[in-house]
């Protein structure tokens, strides 16, 4: 029998009245039933004030300290910057405020402990604008926010710390104000670790199923490009969950790189092109994301080798560009075909199919690379590798990497750093993949593949290292052709 994960525990006392819970174990903020939408300068909820704000980021705002764009209603105007979204999202009388205005006059000053949804962080020294989303982890002072960043990133959501830095400045600097006219009309409700699954169908489109923490499928596949927008036929996908978000990062077949993300409550940002802030790549072949601490990282198999970059929490992505990883660990003998990353802790760890054989490396969260390591010197000899998947699974680094001859093999290094031998999982024998990819959702790890009929086996390995006791097949109800070419999952809250 399965024992209970941390997170079902925490579940479960959630459950049992007169017990709360505290730090990352707490209940989240979701939205109650919705109210009538405010009216300009009058009394609104925690929930509109969130929703308005998100509006502005769907339509993807550009950010200009000039320029005006209606609210969701479309009947009021406000400046594009980021204390003209405070204002807007707020659906305040005067939509001229910026971060030296009077704030006073409409708001009242709050703790950064005691902030909720819709709650602005201001910083008049710095002269920036953020507003409070939700807590990630409040005994650690970690937040979810969302501003209009600067022109070459717009509107983004980030991560900040009460006792760190909030969209790069200082913590200390902001002061949390409260709207006059706000009120809370949110609920805590225990938020569980869902499977996300993004597709590629054989027709091209990109889709997204979710597997819930209790074990059912969302009923069917979504059109992910109906929201975000079409982005032609992706070569290579990637998915990579960041708390409550799902990024989605793809190459397309014209060796574009782009990312969106898709928030808790459904809605997805539209897709933005990664290499104009960070420059082209071409002929990708593989591309794999994570994050690890509050940076999504991308890795990517292409022409010119093996390149790295990340994107911060405030949006921006690395300065320097596409960082060329064989330079900081080491030249890779043979041809690069497959990539797949994952993180224990704020570690990187990158493994990558070159020369028929799986190699691993790590990088700090300082940017320190490690040399690369052949798995099968410490995990045995399994034959000619060409696919991998890897998943950071409570301190332990588990990898499936496919061989030549169509058999998938397992391993992993422990919290200790010791390898097990890679065993053969014969609950697949049958099975031709196509593609491959697996992650940690609530202490387990989670796998699944793409067969040559273009079906979706999936499977666990729950947290004391037993297996699910046959691959399951996942409904493709929904998926455009009917059938699938290509998937990444990942693990987010929702």
């Amino acid at each position: 029998m399965k024992s209970l994960s941390r997170r079902q525990i925490n579940k479960s006392l959630l459950a049992i009245p007169g017990v709360a819970l505290v730090g990352s174990a707490a209940a989240a903020l979701v939205a109650s039933p919705a109210a009538a939408a405010s009216t300009k300068g009058g009394s609104i909820g925690t929930t509109e004030i969130v929703n308005r704000a998100k509006n502005w980021l769907s339509r993807d705002i550009q950010y200009s300290q000039t320029n005006y764009a209606t609210d969701v209603e479309g009947n009021d105007s406000y400046r594009t910057d980021c204390s003209g979204m405070i204002s807007m999202a707020w659906h305040a009388t005067d939509n001229s405020f910026w971060t030296g205005s009077n704030w006073g006059s409409i708001a009242s000053t709050v703790s950064k402990g005691s902030m909720r949804p819709g709650d602005a962080l201001i910083t008049t020294s710095n002269g920036h604008a953020v507003m409070f989303m939700n807590w990630i982890d409040k005994a650690a002072g970690k937040f979810k926010f969302i501003h209009m960043s600067n022109p070459n990133t717009d509107m983004v959501t980030g991560t900040g710390y009460t006792g760190g830095n909030i969209s790069s400045y200082s913590a200390g600097s902001y002061t949390a104000w409260r709207y006059d006219k706000s009120f809370d009309d949110t609920v805590a409700v225990a938020r569980d670790w869902n499977m996300q699954m993004l597709v590629n169908s054989v027709s091209g489109s990109l889709e997204h199923k979710m597997r819930f923490n209790s074990g059912s499928w969302g009923e069917g596949f979504g059109y992910v490009e109906g929201q975000s927008g079409d982005q032609g036929v992706p070569a290579a996908i990637a998915a990579a969950g960041m708390y409550d978000d799902l990024h989605v990062v793809i190459a397309n077949g014209d060796d574009t790189v782009t990312h969106c993300v898709r928030d808790a409550d459904g809605s997805w940002t539209p897709f933005r092109n990664v290499e104009g802030q960070v420059g082209s790549i071409s002929s990708i072949t593989s591309i794999a994301a994570t994050s690890a601490g509050s940076q999504l990282h991308v890795v990517a198999v292409c022409a010119e080798g093996l390149r790295h970059t990340f994107r911060n929490h405030d949006g921006s992505w690395q300065e320097s560009g596409w960082g060329n990883v064989e330079n900081a660990a080491g030249t890779l003998p043979g041809t690069k075909t497959k990539v797949a990353a994952t993180r224990i802790g704020t570690t990187l760890h990158v493994v990558v199919v070159a020369g028929g054989y799986v190699r691993h490396c790590s990088r700090t969260e300082g940017g320190d690379w490690s040399a690369w390591g052949n798995v099968e010197n410490v995990a045995g000899e399994i034959g000619t590798i060409t696919d991998v998947a890897v998943a950071g699974v409570n301190g332990e680094i588990q990898i499936i990497a496919q061989t030549s001859a169509n058999a998938l093999y397992h391993t992993l290094r422990n919290a200790a750093g010791s390898w097990q031998n890679f065993i053969k999982l014969s609950d697949f024998s049958s099975f031709v993949p196509e593609s491959i990819s697996m992650t940690e959702v609530d202490d387990d790890m989670q796998f699944a593949i793409v067969t040559s009929s273009g079906s979706i086996k999936h499977t666990i390995r729950y947290a004391n290292g037993s297996w699910q006791e046959s691959p399951g097949t996942v409904s493709l109800s929904g998926l455009s052709g009917g059938a699938a070419a290509q998937l990444a999952i990942t693990g987010a809250l929702d």
